[in-house]
């Protein structure tokens, strides 16, 4: 561990946040600085916490607890241990990056400090593996530390399995100091809690029952009593293989766990009480007036054969596997009937921040929601996307001498013409910008354009909007340094 021999100092605002730390639910899509706060402040306690770090650091930044980053596949400094200090820091830097509800109290103190934090000393790991043992045991070593909740050292268990140590059970081992039988209980519960967060269930709880199932505050430690207890999976019909849960009838499964987790929730009199005591206590009452489970039925599930973290956010390379016919439809490129725009896999590079800004962004917005915005977006990231190109690659004054304007009065049609010259090398893409020129094709600049000025609902649904992208990827991909993860 020649690395943690030494630190450097490194500016605040070039260290990224690190999506995945158990902290957060994996299901959300964390962008920028405020979609982090705001996760991190939705439960109550981790709220006051994370309000007192913040007032901690301003009145003196102690850096007693090392910081530890490393560097990604993109070259980016990433935070591997330190995420809820750095995030902090980064409010500190910039209060209006704070989420509304606390923007005042980061502002009040940014300008109490005496001066502004901008740079930190930092551990860099040569990897996030090498980075993951430190990850492990850091639980509870100090005030500003707030050590992770059940279900967050789960998440973190199922990430070391997926994303870093290969499914390898000795390696996780060697990071957490947990026994194969403590792995694979944790692995197990989380399967469990995996049908908590998906759609299947969230068809049959209402939205704010959904909600509060998949937050913070649901306690983790009843479903884990609940599911431990033999008798429990002798009339649900559920079997462990492994770190693995198997369900004879799924049907009535989550029919039956539904109602188990609404009573949980439940605060009126006339509910089951179900919680860690009762499950002991009075097991054979709860069974008997939750619904049943028909083990006659066959329509078995097998986590075994479904996406290890049933979202699009899965890193592994062993994560395809067949899906049965109940798991989560994971979008597929080119379906016109996807619900986002972009799918999650694809990254972009650029200068120009309102590029990227509006890539992100399209990745998270519902195409059928927002169908305007959607469409009016395409328009203008084409317009950006060219830009962009010609910026790259010097093109801005042999582009005025072409059209005899500056640069700003060239119209976009224009530019579409010039730079067809100049892709003589990509002919899919030159392909696209011709069509995109003509009048009778499927997608025209007209219509891009109509989306902006026109007053017409003509092309637009959400099948067409996704199918003018598709059209205009390969495009994009050309102009643009667009990657897939």
């Amino acid at each position: 561990m020649e690395w943690f021999d030494r630190k450097y100092l490194r500016s605040i605002e070039n260290l990224k946040l690190w999506k995945a730390n158990p902290r957060y639910n994996p299901n959300e899509d964390l962008i920028s600085v405020t979609d982090f706060a705001e996760a991190l402040v939705e439960d109550e306690q981790e709220k006051s916490s994370f309000y007192d770090l913040i007032k901690s650091i301003a009145q003196k930044f102690r850096p007693i607890d090392p910081i530890v980053v490393w560097k990604d596949e993109r070259n980016r400094f990433c935070v591997a241990e330190g995420n809820r200090r750095v995030l902090a820091l980064k409010l500190l830097l910039n209060p209006n990056k704070a989420p509304k509800g606390m923007r005042k109290y980061v502002r009040d103190l940014a300008d109490s400090m005496p001066e502004k934090i901008t740079k930190i000393h930092v551990y860099i790991a040569p990897s996030f593996e090498e980075a993951s043992w430190y990850i492990s045991q850091r639980n509870n070593t100090s005030s500003l530390r707030k050590s992770w909740s059940r279900l967050q050292q789960f998440r973190w268990i199922a990430y070391l399995f997926d994303d870093v140590c290969n499914k390898d059970m000795n390696r996780i081992q060697v990071h957490t100091q947990m026994s194969i039988a403590e792995l694979e209980y944790a692995l197990r519960m989380l399967n469990i809690i995996r049908l908590v967060e998906c759609d299947d269930m969230k068809a049959l709880l209402t939205e704010d029952e959904y909600k509060e199932a998949n937050s913070h505050k649901f306690p983790i430690t009843i479903i884990e009593r609940f599911f431990s207890n033999i008798e429990v999976r002798e009339k649900w019909g559920i079997a462990y293989d492994g770190i693995n849960v198997k369900i004879r009838n799924y049907g009535d499964f989550m029919k039956a766990f539904a109602a188990f987790l609404r009573n949980v929730l439940l605060k009126s009199e006339d509910r089951i009480k179900i919680d860690t005591r009762t499950i002991t206590s009075n097991l054979q009452e709860i069974l008997n007036k939750l619904p049943s489970v028909n083990l006659e039925v066959d329509e078995e599930y097998d986590s075994s054969l479904t996406p290890s973290s049933l979202n699009e956010n899965s890193s592994s390379e062993d994560s395809h596997p067949k899906e049965t016919k109940r798991a989560r439809k994971v979008p597929q490129k080119g379906d016109p009937y996807r619900e986002k725009l972009i799918l999650k896999c694809y990254y972009i590079n650029a200068s120009n921040y309102r590029l990227v800004g509006i890539f992100d962004e399209l990745k998270r917005v519902k195409v059928k929601s927002c169908i305007n915005l959607v469409a009016a977006s395409i328009r203008i990231f084409l317009d950006l996307a060219i830009v962009e190109y010609i910026e790259a690659n010097g093109l801005r004054r042999d582009f005025e001498e072409e059209c005899g304007l500056t640069f700003r009065d060239i119209p976009l049609k224009r530019r579409l013409n010039c730079l067809e010259k100049r892709l003589s090398k990509y002919p899919d893409a030159k392909k696209i910008l011709i069509q995109l020129k003509s009048n009778d094709a499927r997608y025209t600049l007209d219509i891009l354009n109509g989306y902006q000025h026109s007053m017409s609902t003509t092309h637009l649904v959400p099948e067409y909007i996704n199918g003018f992208w598709d059209f205009l990827f390969p495009l994009f991909c050309t102009l643009l340094d667009i990657k897939e993860k």
